[in-house]
């Protein structure tokens, strides 16, 4: 158990919480409230705000844990997948911005809907619903682990008041709120972030030459092997797959999608992408300097080792429980609140806006009034705000969830990446192109995350070899050529078949 928590820090810690409940509270209070604008805002975003909200969205506490402990325990290498993050943008940009703003709609999957039909948009809906509940449930499980490492305090008890804090303003402001939360946490987490690097660098009785000069003679900043090979995590497996996965982030993620809609004009839509994505780059650059920052201070000559049975992964967390300066565990733990706190707003709010306009109004109430829609969109923002809660809680006790998540997370999100690569690629509507291409991208995409587990003698010969970075690659691939196929002709009419056998 470490010690309490001083004084000081949990009033740095109270006064932040009250602060985001106070925002929450004036937006609730502003008039002429209306549901489009609780879902888009108003509309009236400058592209900074938007871009540092968009950045804010992106980092959660699961990077300001994870990437230091990669840079830690290995090197670079994963910094690439950061360095393609500006070069998607810019895909995003030139191809999936017009359409968006022309499409103008808030809901990012209303454009497949009008190229592949109605059963092609609720499917992205729900890979999407599904992939981020349990991806918010993780955030805010490792949020409470990190927190209780820093206090002491029972996870449980962290996630139900921050989770709860984070609902109630959510539920109060909507977008506008969440965008403006964000911009705010994107301040706090990037300063905190800085004040913990400068602490370590601080704390080594050594030059800026000299770290640079021991990082390299262990090779800390190696970015990985130029092997062409598909066996491995090599820079261009990394580099290739990071590029798809950032642009299917930044081009079908509806939280995205939602700020680019919220943009004063599309000037100011695509400005928000280039500003979000060089963030991402600087501040991954500063978190992997920053791990390997602790790699000198806890191998350095005379160094102690680490002293508390803590693993690699939350080496960050071993150095801020060692310190002893006032506010440091203050400042720390408002920047894992405000970086988890940011993701959980943002998805909460864009799930929300998809069940009002994919599911409320096209199968409960397909004309509302305004007092109808906002009284649906209040309930179902504490509805679905409370289901990461209970996923979080469930995860303390089965940690296996982890690898649940990950396979839901390959299994389903890159279906929604071929659909809108096939919506580009072909100009006519087709709802067949959709199903096939989404049956034969799931049934491969469950062939390439689940065969590398099989240990059956008999099953070793259809195992994928490759290393599960490629994955992303193969079923995009695998997506495009068989509902390009099934678009030409060269394949049965699935979708026919399937009314046909309805009727």
């Amino acid at each position: 158990m470490n010690p309490p928590i001083p004084v000081f820090d949990i009033c740095i810690i109270f006064c932040y919480l009250i602060f985001m409940i106070f925002i929450g509270i004036c937006f609730y209070l502003e008039k002429n409230k209306t549901s489009e604008k609780f879902m888009d805002g108003g509309r009236s975003f400058s592209h900074w705000t938007l871009g540092i909200s968009i950045f804010a969205t992106w980092v959660s506490n699961m990077a300001i844990i994870s990437l230091p402990a990669l840079a830690y325990a290995g090197n670079w290498s994963y910094f690439i997948m950061f360095i393609s993050a500006p070069i998607s943008g810019i895909f995003v940009v030139k191809f999936l911005i017009p359409i968006y703003r022309k499409e103008s709609s808030i809901s990012a999957y209303s454009y497949i809907e009008r190229r592949f039909g109605l059963l092609a948009s609720l499917f992205c809906v729900l890979c999407y619903t599904l992939t981020n509940l349990a991806r918010l449930g993780i955030i805010m499980y490792l949020m409470a682990i990190s927190i209780g490492h820093l206090t002491g305090y029972e996870g449980k008890w962290v996630i139900l008041i921050i989770g709860g804090i984070v609902v109630f303003y959510t539920f109060l402001g909507g977008l506008k709120c969440v965008i403006w939360t964000d911009f705010i946490q994107a301040i706090v987490f990037f300063v905190g972030t800085l004040f913990i690097l400068g602490l370590i660098y601080f704390e080594l009785p050594l030059s800026l030459q000299e770290i640079i000069a021991y990082a390299n003679k262990h090779a800390k900043f190696n970015l990985g092997s130029p092997e062409i090979s598909l066996l491995r995590p090599t820079l261009w497996v990394l580099a290739i797959s990071s590029l798809i996965a950032n642009f299917q982030g930044f081009g079908t993620e509806q939280s995205f999608v939602q700020r680019y809609m919220a943009a004063k004009n599309e000037a100011c839509a695509k400005k928000s992408v280039i500003i979000a994505s060089s963030l991402i780059l600087l501040f991954s650059g500063i978190l992997f300097f920053m791990g390997t920052l602790l790699f000198v201070y806890y191998n350095k000559e005379g160094a102690s080792i680490l002293t508390n049975a803590i693993s690699k992964e939350h080496i960050i967390l071993q150095f801020i429980s060692e310190q002893t300066h006032t506010g440091l565990k203050g400042i720390a733990i408002i920047t894992i609140m405000a970086a988890a706190m940011s993701s959980i707003s943002s998805e909460l709010n864009s799930i929300t806006t998809l069940f009002y306009k994919h599911i409320y109004t096209k199968f409960f109430n397909k004309n509302p009034s305004c007092k109808k829609s906002l009284k649906m969109l209040y309930k179902s923002s504490i509805i679905i705000g409370a289901i990461p809660i209970i996923i979080s809680f469930s995860i303390i006790q089965k940690s296996n969830l982890f690898e649940t998540w990950n396979i839901f997370d390959s299994l389903l999100s890159g279906g929604i990446l071929g659909l809108f690569v096939l919506a580009i690629l072909i100009k006519t509507s087709n709802q067949n192109t959709a199903l096939v291409g989404v049956i034969f991208g799931c049934l491969s995409s469950l062939w390439l995350t689940l065969s590398p587990s099989w240990e059956s003698p008999i099953l070793q010969w259809v195992k994928n070899p490759m290393d599960s970075n490629i994955n992303i690659i193969l079923s995009l691939l695998i997506i495009i050529s068989t509902g390009y196929m099934a678009h030409m002709n060269f394949m049965p009419n699935i979708h026919k078949l399937i009314i046909d056998d309805q009727a």
